[in-house]
C-alpha cells in the first residue's frame, strides 16, 4: 500500500514539472549558445559578465534569467554551459541579443540538476 502511494506521488511530481519550450522567438538556444562573431573580443569590449548557478534539487527544474539593458549595442554573447549536457539543461536567448542594447537569457535544468552557466556579452 506504502509503494502505491510512492508511485502516484512520483507520477505527480514528474507530471507537474513544467515543460521545456524552445525556440521561441527563432533564437539561438541549446546547451550553450555563441552569437555574434566572437574573434577578437577581448576584456575592452566586455559589456557584462556573470557566472550563473543553482544548486540541484531532487525531481526540481531549475530556472534563472540574465537580462542585461545597456547603451551599447551588443556584438557578441556567450552562455556557455559549465557542465555536460546530460546534467547541465539549456539556454535561451527570450529577448534581444546581437544588434540590439539588451539581451534576456534564460537557463532551465535538466530535473533534480543544478545549473552552471557563464554568460559573457560583448560590444562596441
Amino acid at each position: 500500500m506504502r509503494s502505491i502511494f510512492v508511485i502516484l506521488f512520483l507520477i505527480g511530481v514528474i507530471s507537474a514539472t513544467p515543460a521545456v519550450h524552445t525556440n521561441k522567438l527563432n533564437n539561438t538556444s541549446g546547451n550553450s549558445i555563441v552569437e555574434g562573431n566572437c574573434t577578437g573580443a577581448n576584456e575592452e569590449h566586455l559589456l557584462h559578465s556573470e557566472e550563473v548557478t543553482r544548486l540541484g534539487v531532487w525531481f526540481v527544474v531549475r530556472k534563472a534569467t540574465v537580462n542585461y539593458n545597456g547603451n551599447k549595442i551588443i556584438s557578441c554573447m556567450e552562455a556557455l554551459n559549465q557542465k555536460d549536457s546530460k546534467t547541465g539543461g539549456t539556454v535561451e536567448i527570450q529577448t534581444g541579443g546581437v544588434g540590439y542594447d539588451f539581451v534576456g537569457i534564460e537557463m532551465i535544468s535538466h530535473t533534480g540538476h543544478g545549473l552552471d552557466f557563464q554568460i559573457k556579452i560583448y560590444g562596441n
